[in-house]
């Protein structure tokens, strides 16, 4: 929520990917409470690791922006190398989303039921 009060590193008008982040950040956390109400625990649980994971590896690459601290220690002589780490990653990030997308497709096509919609049983 602090990221909605900074307003430095603005790109469009006063926002900056920080912000786009946060609301992401947000947006993932109403489904993944969306999905433990209605019983989808393997949604939910999905939706919070990848929030986890892509939160983590998001920000660690914003940190390799020309004239951030890490982008110095790595590249002193050519900070527009965290440019290249940055599409890497994004590239890496994608490629694990098509790869968890074409999983979860093939294990539906598998069962009739689709399992991720069956509520958890109540112990």
């Amino acid at each position: 929520m602090s990221s909605f009060t900074t307003p430095s590193f603005a790109m469009i008008g006063p926002f900056s990917p920080i912000h786009g982040l946060a609301i992401v950040t947000l947006w993932s956390l109403y489904a993944a409470i969306r999905h433990v109400i209605a019983g989808r625990i393997a949604l939910h649980r999905m939706v919070m690791r990848n929030l986890y994971w892509h939160g983590l590896i998001i920000a660690g690459l914003f940190n390799f922006l020309p004239g951030r601290a890490s982008n110095h220690a790595f590249f002193p002589e050519n900070p527009q190398l965290g440019f290249v780490v940055i599409g890497l990653g994004v590239t890496a990030l994608v490629g694990n989303t098509i790869r968890q997308k074409h999983r979860l497709t093939k294990s539906v096509q598998k069962s009739r039921i689709f399992p991720l919609e069956k509520p958890a049983t109540m112990v």
